[in-house]
């Protein structure tokens, strides 16, 4: 019942959910919980390490040792962007109604938590 996986170091594919999926009780709650943030997070820091000058490719190793998942995948983003001091893009593809949308949320939702996690600023809730 996994939604994500990866194509090469680089993109995320995220399936659309079945509707038996999306009317689990426990379907988004589990999926894109702060659990799951907490689990991507430690793993990137624990293969991240305390590198200054890294590559690209070195950052993404870690997103081995997590599932694919749009939090890991944002991660990457992210530790690429510390890494190299360079603008990083994420782009959303699909069909109309393919969950695009909700995606991007949850993209921006793990940076908000994960980029100030005591900020003022940012609530740390969820996107609507």
């Amino acid at each position: 019942q996994l939604i994500h996986t990866r194509l090469g170091t680089h993109t995320l594919l995220v399936l659309k959910p079945t509707r038996s999926m999306i009317n689990s009780p426990h379907f988004r709650s589990s999926l894109y919980s702060d659990k799951v943030v907490s689990l991507v997070r430690n793993a990137a820091s624990s293969s991240f390490g305390a590198k200054k000058n890294t590559s690209a490719a070195a950052n993404t190793n870690y997103t081995n040792a997590t599932p694919p998942h749009v939090y890991s995948f944002v991660q990457s983003i992210y530790r690429r962007m510390l890494a190299d001091r360079q603008d990083q893009s994420l782009v959303a593809m699909g069909h109309t109604a393919a969950g695009k949308t909700s995606n991007i949320k949850f993209a921006l939702n793990y940076l908000f938590k994960v980029a100030a996690p005591n900020s003022q600023i940012f609530t740390g809730q969820l996107l609507t």
